[in-house]
């Protein structure tokens, strides 16, 4: 494993950060967040391709956890949930150089359990205290759920951008917050849930249960065990359609990366790196990000990146809306999370000013550039970007080849 190289400071503690500027993750690496054997709060990155395991972070204090971690929306940032001994209970977001930011100090009393980020830029948490709290960019927290259960585990349907999540307890359930309804729903009864993912591609919730320890799928067929063999203390969904569990398999922490019916193709031994694992990430996850700052006057610089190889050298294009639900369903596997409107309409006509490469080729490596002038006189305004690949030789629906992520733009 690599050696820490940067220290930084937060609230008083050293924290050691993995010099990562010059050696960034590659795409589809794995981020892991956890506690290491000594009881320190660590993040370390996998590359699933040679195996490698790097830290990205390490927490000193007996008792710290990290207790997520996710890529921040720009791609270029990670964000943790952090439990701390004597600094409390924080959100924070670090650079890949090591600058860190804290996002939000949660009150004395109420620590982080788990956090996922909306669609909409802000970030969801799931405390110590049975809540769900909405945290907008300028640390405003909003309560959205309050239950007596200890969560776990939380997500974010990326249709919908519906909260979900499982709670820890013998009767726990999975529960869906209706944002319209601003009420909980409850989903299958399932006793200790450790870990979830949603499946956006298969419409199923992936779920890590420690009783009895197995993988579960839940999708309008109901709850079937996906692997009993796989650890399922923090679950993941990787760009290839697979997924990555982690935890602990028998005494040994491993991650194992698993296709979408349970079958184990990979498995890296994390055995000295970990003590418990709490959450897992893919590095780079996001198609379409901005590669910059958001400010007003300026252009904001944006990629877009395939996961599948064979879209290099094809066509795209990225479409900008003012609105974003309920979108469009392509297929079974494929719903643009946006609809389409006179802004769309705008640019898909090639009239859009101050957007340039919102239409044009995938390079060799299958991403390209673009940029896309944000006017002061937009301030407060959101406009959602999404980016489509189209294969010209298939015809509906398979020339839409690939769908990204629906990116949220609002001048501050």
């Amino acid at each position: 494993m690599s050696r820490v190289v940067v220290i930084a400071c937060l609230a008083g503690i050293a924290l050691a950060v993995g010099g990562l500027g010059a050696q960034t993750p590659p795409r589809g690496a794995v981020l892991i967040a956890g506690a290491g054997p000594l009881q320190d709060g660590r993040v370390v990155s996998v590359d699933l391709v040679t195996n490698t395991v790097s830290t990205v972070l390490v927490l000193p204090g007996i008792g710290a956890t990290v207790h997520g971690v996710s890529m921040a929306e720009d791609n270029r940032a990670w964000v943790f949930s952090v439990n701390h001994p004597t600094a409390g209970g924080f959100l924070g977001r670090m650079a890949p150089s090591g600058t860190w930011t804290t996002i939000y100090r949660f009150p004395s009393g109420e620590r982080p359990q788990s956090h996922a980020l909306d669609v909409d830029g802000t970030v969801l948490a799931a405390t110590t205290l049975g809540a769900v709290v909405d945290i907008d960019g300028g640390g405003v927290a909003t309560t959205l759920y309050t239950g007596s259960a200890l969560i776990n585990a939380l997500a974010t349907e990326p249709v919908s951008g519906f909260p979900v999540w499982g709670e820890f307890g013998a009767a726990g359930h999975v529960r869906v917050f209706d944002r319209v309804l601003a009420s909980a729903v409850n989903g299958p009864t399932i006793p200790f849930i450790r870990s979830l993912c949603v499946d956006a591609r298969n419409a199923a919730v992936l779920i890590g249960s420690a009783s009895p320890s197995a993988v579960l799928r839940w999708d309008v067929a109901g709850v079937t065990t996906l692997t009993a063999s796989a650890p399922g203390d923090a679950i993941g969904h990787l760009e290839d359609g697979t997924f990555v569990v982690a935890g602990y398999a028998g005494r040994r922490p491993s991650l194992v990366r698993i296709d979408a019916a349970g079958n184990a193709l990979q498995t890296v031994d994390l055995t000295g790196v970990f003590g418990v694992v709490r959450s897992v990430a893919a590095y780079g996850a996001r198609g379409l990000c901005g590669t910059a700052p958001i400010a007003p006057n300026t252009s904001l610089p944006l990629q877009i990146q395939s996961p599948a190889a064979g879209d290099a050298g094809k066509p795209y294009v990225i479409l900008p809306s003012l609105s974003r639900k309920p979108g469009l369903t392509i297929s079974a596997t494929k719903h643009l999370a946006l609809n389409i409107d006179s802004l769309t309409r705008l640019a898909l006509a090639g009239f859009l000013p101050g957007a340039p490469g919102f239409i044009g080729a995938l390079d060799g490596q299958a991403r390209a550039q673009a940029s896309l002038f944000l006017p002061g006189s937009l301030r407060g305004v959101r406009v959602y970007l999404a980016g489509v690949v189209l294969d010209v030789s298939q015809p509906w629906p398979g020339i839409i080849a690939t769908v990204t992520n629906t990116l949220a733009i609002t001048l501050p």
